[in-house]
């Protein structure tokens, strides 16, 4: 095409007023398609690891399903949550999910929010912290290829301070964090999940009660912020749960998703997607919405990814 063709077609005194109007029409509509991917494109941030590389495994590649189902005693400062209160805004929570590499002290792939929650009670707490009782219900997929135990899951407790008024994120605030192994760790299952050859047990086999507590693990949070991992040594690494909050716990499952490997040509390697979010090449299905919003229609995995087969939804 010669530069302006477009242009010139639309403009073709061959065309009827009628027929310039639709190619406009149409000509107009594939820029703006071109306009979101790009916006879309541009979103999807992967972030390099530095050398030493994590080892890698053979095709396939893993694949993984983690609910992060609910925190007690959520810890937050006395005096912050007293701020907030006086000022008319309100506190809302979440868990960032994040990748970190070891040996070459580095996050990788991508990190991802859950949806804002409110904290359901508020404990009286000692000294200077009060602690909440938090339901997140998040759920977040990935493959890899990394096969080394070296590689840990990251999450993070984050308090977000909203102005209500205004309708504005003011400010968020690191609460503490953990971590889980599923990189390279065989044999570790979550709660009822039964063991098949050595490794997680997928979603097409899985039989547990998601209503039930013993259905799922917990650990502990530590103090500070993920980032100190970028700092720690061998020792202290290994000291890390002298640094925990003495009964703040986190509920998980990590299960394998091998039919999430049918959409692997849309979504990165080690990129986190929740059951929310856009990704382009998937049909629509329904998700619901913000609290108040309803159900949206859109091309996402979906929320019953963790009980369905969900191979029809990827276009061939």
């Amino acid at each position: 095409f010669e530069p302006g063709g477009a242009t010139a077609m639309a403009d073709d005194l061959s065309l009827t007023p009628r027929e310039k109007q639709g190619l406009g029409y149409r000509i107009a509509r594939e820029r703006n398609l071109i306009r979101k991917w790009t916006q879309f494109a541009s979103r999807r941030i992967q972030l390099a690891v530095a050398e030493p590389k994590p080892k890698q495994r053979g095709d396939p590649p893993a694949a993984f399903a983690m609910t992060l189902r609910k925190v007690e005693n959520w810890p937050i400062h006395r005096e912050l949550l007293n701020r907030v209160e006086a000022d008319g805004h309100k506190l809302e929570f979440s868990a960032q999910v994040s990748f970190f590499h070891r040996p070459s002290r580095s996050f990788f792939g991508s990190t991802w929010e859950g949806r804002s929650v409110k904290a359901e009670k508020m404990e009286p707490g000692e000294n200077s912290i009060v602690k909440m009782s938090v339901t997140l219900n998040d759920l977040v997929f990935w493959y890899t290829y990394i096969d080394d135990k070296n590689t840990l899951a990251v999450i993070e407790l984050v308090a977000t301070e909203f102005d209500g008024a205004q309708q504005i994120k003011l400010a968020q605030y690191a609460c503490g964090w953990t971590f889980l192994k599923p990189f390279g760790q065989i044999g570790c299952i979550a709660g009822n999940s039964t063991e098949t050859q050595g490794a997680y047990v997928d979603v097409r086999n899985d039989r547990a009660d998601l209503h039930s507590d013993e259905s799922y693990s917990s650990t502990h949070i530590f103090k500070r912020t993920p980032r100190v991992l970028a700092f720690l040594s061998d020792a202290e690494f290994a000291q890390l749960d002298e640094t925990a909050f003495e009964d703040t716990r986190i509920q998980y499952r990590v299960l394998q998703h091998q039919r999430l490997l049918q959409a692997r040509h849309l979504i990165y390697e080690n990129e986190l997607v929740g059951p929310s979010d856009i990704v382009a090449g998937m049909r629509p299905t329904v998700v619901p919405g913000p609290v108040g919003t309803g159900n949206s229609r859109i091309a996402a995995l979906g929320l019953e990814v963790d009980r369905r087969d969900r191979d029809e939804k990827v276009r061939g």
